[in-house]
């Protein structure tokens, strides 16, 4: 990406990763009260996983400009 398209586009980012730091909060927060539903607790490790690697992208991105 052209230096002004990147420039352009690193607000909504950071606006992203913020709420992005947020789920994965409430999703662990969540995660720690979920009851004996294995399934469940499987999946929403999957997802705050994913979520988790979004961010590690995102501030390797942020960390190069």
């Amino acid at each position: 990406l052209p230096m002004n398209q990147i420039k352009t586009l690193k607000p909504e980012a950071r606006r992203m990763a913020v709420r992005l730091k947020k789920v994965i909060r409430i999703a662990s927060q969540i995660q720690e009260n979920l009851s004996s539903n294995l399934i469940t607790k499987v999946e929403l490790d999957l997802r705050l996983a994913d979520a988790e690697s979004a961010l590690e992208y995102y501030h390797e991105i942020v960390e190069k400009q």
